[in-house]
């Protein structure tokens, strides 16, 4: 039974240094519109370093975008100025939902790593029109994020309805 056991220690710390042991994968949600409005008129700043989900946290200029009594979606910056930043423990599939600032309006999105390097969305997009909400989906190791409208032409900020994490 002894040896039994130390068999398994043994299995399991072989597998830990590996990498290949560990929690149960953890999801996680910003809804937006879960935001409240109450005593909020369109437009006010979100403060830096408020963290929603216990897992996203603003930074720089952010603004909650109101409409009939109610949050529908938070705006970012320009130029990166403001960001919703996140950190992975591990790989993990990030479903972002963003829009224009305007119906006739373009804006430019990103995700940049922790040196402010651009990644690749898994279908290669960068741009979003109008404010009905596109859905952008990558797929990211570990490390640390941030959601971000980058300087671009169009010269202008995003809005960001949602954004999913689940690990993998």
């Amino acid at each position: 039974l002894y040896a039994a056991y130390m068999w398994r220690v043994m299995v399991y710390i072989a597998v830990a240094e590996k990498g290949e042991v560990s929690a149960d994968p953890k999801s996680y949600h910003f809804e937006a519109s879960s935001i409240s409005a109450e005593g909020v008129t369109d437009k006010d700043t979100i403060a830096a370093g408020t963290v929603y989900s216990e897992f996203f946290t603003i930074t720089g200029s952010v603004t909650q975008r109101i409409s009939s009594g109610a949050t529908k979606s938070i705006e970012l910056a320009k130029n990166g100025g403001g960001a919703v930043a996140f950190t992975l423990s591990r790989k993990a599939v990030v479903t972002v939902v963003v829009a224009s600032t305007s119906g006739s309006n373009t804006s430019a999105f990103a995700v940049v790593d922790a040196l402010n390097q651009v990644i690749a969305e898994d279908a290669g997009l960068t741009i979003v029109e109008g404010t009905d909400g596109l859905t952008i989906t990558y797929t990211l190791e570990a490390g640390s994020y941030s959601i971000i409208s980058p300087e671009s032409e169009y010269n202008r900020g995003m809005r960001v309805y949602s954004v999913s994490v689940v690990e993998q």
